[in-house]
């Protein structure tokens, strides 16, 4: 993701729509860079470089004589496990190079950070591994714990950050992006509008992020029974609906909001994420003064999420 200081030019907002539609498999890769790394027994190259994902697996497999397609299927997976990260690292070249062509590429922020954590182990029903591993954090994709979101985030902006750049430990999130991108662009948001993410642009310039709202989390479909969590400071804090007995929900529809909306916060898990990024060391039952200011803070966050989110 990139902006420039201020507004954006035209030539600058297509970069980054170029930058966006460049993650998919084939969509920035020349048809000789693809060809290259594509083996001769695939059917057809210049389909390969026009689709992506589950698409491409499909299509290949169906064209591959069925005795041999449980090979040729770990060697397809295989092939675009190194296309991927090829075709992402030549999308990103492409738009660095165009910023330098224009003259803004001191004064442009590049943000590059990805959605979700690994992928949960044997989720698909023929899956047999898992490519990602979460270190020493809990829970994998799809959980609340912080496996299942927290991932690495890659700033660059030569003309602010420069050579002072490093690692920094404070966290933020997708909801900080339209604050942050408001406040660098000069646009003023509707102060009637309840925005939960906090401008982020501080801690470019080496300074604290003053967070006044914690980051909530309601994840429905969640794997982990705990489909509520939520970061103030150092704490993590995760929570059941009813006990658990609330059914995960791939989407929130409006016959489902009222069960939602009455479902209660229960078996409340606190952690301190500075001593312990594993979240092994539940503290809610020793610290009851804490649990129960945290257990406060999650209430009015969840209650306020929940009354003012749009059911589609």
């Amino acid at each position: 993701m990139c902006i420039r200081d201020r507004a954006m030019s035209d030539a600058s907002a297509y970069a980054a729509a170029a930058f966006f539609t460049g993650a998919g498999v084939g969509h920035f890769a020349k048809p000789d860079f693809f060809e290259a790394v594509v083996p001769d027994w695939f059917p057809d190259k210049r389909l390969a470089n026009q689709v992506s994902g589950a698409a491409e697996i499909a299509l290949g497999l169906a064209m591959i004589p069925r005795r041999t397609r449980p090979a040729a299927a770990w060697g397809l997976i295989g092939l675009l496990a190194a296309v991927y990260p090829a075709n992402v690292d030549a999308a990103v070249g492409k738009l660095v190079a165009g910023l330098e062509r224009l003259g803004e590429r001191d004064n442009t922020l590049i943000f590059f950070t990805s959605d979700n954590g690994p992928e949960t182990l044997k989720r698909y029903a023929r899956a047999n591994r898992s490519y990602g591993r979460p270190g020493p954090l809990r829970g994998m994709k799809l959980h609340t714990t912080d496996a299942g979101f927290r991932v690495a985030g890659i700033v660059n902006w030569p003309a602010v950050i420069g050579s002072n750049g490093g690692v920094v430990g404070t966290p933020v999130s997708a909801l900080d992006f339209l604050p942050t991108f408001s406040e660098l662009a000069g646009a003023e948001v509707d102060k009637d509008l309840k925005l939960d993410g906090t401008s982020f642009l501080p801690l470019l310039r080496g300074e604290s992020l003053p967070r006044t709202k914690p980051l909530v989390w309601a994840y429905y479909n969640a794997l982990n029974e705990a489909r509520v969590a939520m970061r103030e400071g150092p704490w993590k804090v995760l929570a059941k609906l009813n006990g658990g007995k609330l059914p995960r929900m791939q989407n929130v529809t409006r016959e489902r909001l009222s069960s939602i909306r009455d479902a209660k916060l229960t078996d409340i898990e606190i952690y301190n994420l500075d001593e312990d990024i594993g979240e092994s060391k539940n503290l809610a039952e020793t610290n009851p003064e804490l649990t129960d200011k945290l257990r406060t803070k999650l209430e009015e966050q969840y209650r306020e999420l929940v009354d003012d989110s749009h059911v589609w």
